[in-house]
């Protein structure tokens, strides 16, 4: 008799244990996919309108929030990406408008951007690109490891036009899917 309930006080430690390793084994691999491959940020301020929707401390909006995959290193143009931005000293989210090798040129007249002698067709902007920083002579070829970014908002966004290209260390990752607002979820195109 006293086997018998040793035994049964065996298979409910046993089982506990198995329960035990079973949700740190998970833990710990959620936390290890959000340190090393998928991250998190916010976007901030309007420099992505009417894309997403930024942070403004001054009324108290929220702003989206984004899950970006880091261990990418190759980037096309269209992609949304997380930037390291020393000169901003923050993280800032923008869309890579041309890659290296490619030559930007803006017309700030007519507000058209160009990527190697064709106009792009940029149905995502808020508005017509009349804003230029002068961090750039147009037009101008990027190099190795250079990217020219820019936000969706043109003449509301500190992008490329203010800083110069972005090098591709600087790069965090590509966003990948916005998980606020529940209205908003789902895949980044």
């Amino acid at each position: 008799m006293e086997n018998a309930n040793s035994s049964a006080k065996n298979k409910v430690v046993d089982e506990i244990i198995e329960w035990v390793e079973t949700i740190l084994f998970s833990f710990l691999t959620v936390v290890l996919i959000f340190t090393f491959v998928l991250r998190t940020s916010e976007v901030i301020g309007s420099s992505m309108s009417p894309t997403f929707t930024g942070k403004n401390d001054q009324t108290g909006q929220t702003g989206d929030r984004l899950v970006y995959f880091s261990l990418m290193s190759d980037y096309e143009n269209g992609d949304v990406v997380v930037i390291n931005s020393e000169v901003l000293d923050e993280a800032i989210i923008k869309r890579v408008v041309a890659v290296p090798g490619q030559t930007i040129d803006i017309d700030f007249d007519l507000g058209e951007v160009y990527v190697d002698g064709e106009l792009l067709d940029e149905e995502y902007i808020y508005e017509p690109t009349f804003t230029d920083y002068g961090a750039v002579q147009y037009p101008y070829t990027l190099q190795n490891d250079e990217f020219f970014v820019l936000g969706d908002n043109r003449n509301n966004s500190l992008d490329s036009r203010f800083f110069g290209p972005v090098q591709r260390d600087d790069i965090l990752g590509k966003a990948v899917f916005r998980f606020y607002p529940l209205s908003e979820f789902g895949v980044i195109e």
